[in-house]
């Protein structure tokens, strides 16, 4: 009768774990303690393996616009995993003093209207418009900027 027991708590406790995992999901709380895990994991590995070698100033501003990104959009989730995988903080005050740095390493500035966009979106638009002005007016092939084998 011992194992019968056993075996009737044990299906109870299979259909609390399922009704509660479904609840989870269905609130979007299971994304973002799967991300938070991550997010812990990431922060642990870095922690407890060698000090990584400095990025390359084109893959630190790559992160810093990726990270500010998945900030400003409200990707919370991605953007706390994303930051402990790229080893970048996530604290909003330095949020902005990287978003300044990047304007100046970058060379641009955001219009007043707007200076909530995220930087990315700004670049990605300016590329956007320089293809509407080449397919306008095409130009020499040879005159082409290249960036990473990418013509733009």
């Amino acid at each position: 009768q011992t194992a019968a027991a056993g075996v009737g708590y044990m299906s109870e406790y299979s259909e609390l774990l399922h009704v509660v995992e479904k609840a989870l999901e269905r609130s979007g709380a299971s994304a973002q303690l799967q991300a938070q895990l991550r997010q812990r994991v990431f922060e642990l590995l870095r922690r407890a393996g060698p000090k990584p070698a400095a990025k390359p100033p084109l893959l630190a501003v790559t992160d810093s616009l990726v990270g500010e990104y998945l900030h400003l959009m409200g990707y919370h989730s991605s953007a706390s995993v994303f930051s402990a995988e790229a080893q970048q903080s996530g604290a909003p005050k330095e949020l902005e003093g990287q978003r300044m740095a990047l304007q100046e390493t970058l060379g641009v500035e955001m219009d007043d209207h707007a200076r909530d966009a995220p930087l990315l979106l700004g670049i990605v638009q300016i590329v956007l418009e320089a293809k509407q002005d080449r397919e306008a007016a095409p130009e020499d092939e040879s005159s082409a900027g290249r960036l990473l084998g990418l013509r733009f």
